[in-house]
């Protein structure tokens, strides 16, 4: 969470001509609101996903708020206005941010255990040296993933506002 908040505070620093530097009160101020954000769509998906057509729900609600990390960081939202705001963005966009996310947050995810996999068959190193190299090759790539959503987000708030070339 604080790491997808940093980084759509850089990206959003750079987009203004900035350096790009992550500044840790910052993220502290919004690190409440953004919470609050968070656990309304854990509690929520975690409901949904209780009964198979629930599952279903849980992907569309997950959808709709895929970049409420980035309305409540860049455009200093609330929790609740945060995910409105996101349901907004994405409203017309679903399934090309359905795309979007699934394809670079699975590509995030896998990533670590790909190359844990790869480590293990090609060299007799422990289990925990593995395991070390899987996480931090997964904490490397993740910030990637933080970006990708950063720049949906603004590419979704342009065509908002009908200024995407």
């Amino acid at each position: 969470m604080l790491v997808a908040a940093a980084v759509a505070m850089s990206v959003d620093e750079l987009a203004r001509g900035g350096s790009g530097r992550i500044h840790i009160r910052a993220i502290g101020e919004r690190a409440l609101p953004l919470a609050g954000a968070i656990l309304t769509i854990l509690i929520v998906v975690a409901l949904l996903v209780t009964t198979l057509v629930g599952l279903i729900f849980a992907v569309a609600f997950l959808v709709w708020h895929a970049i409420t990390t980035q309305t409540c960081v860049i455009e200093r939202r609330s929790a609740r206005a945060a995910l409105g705001r996101s349901r907004e963005l994405v409203r017309h966009h679903a399934w090309r941010v359905f795309a979007i996310t699934a394809v670079a947050t699975g590509i995030g995810l896998a990533t670590g255990p790909i190359v844990g996999l790869a480590v293990l068959f090609a060299s007799s190193a422990s289990l925990g040296a593995i395991d070390i190299v899987s996480s931090v090759v997964y904490a490397v790539v993740m910030p990637y993933v933080s970006i990708v959503l950063a720049l949906l987000f603004f590419d979704l708030r342009a065509a908002q506002s009908g200024s995407r070339t």
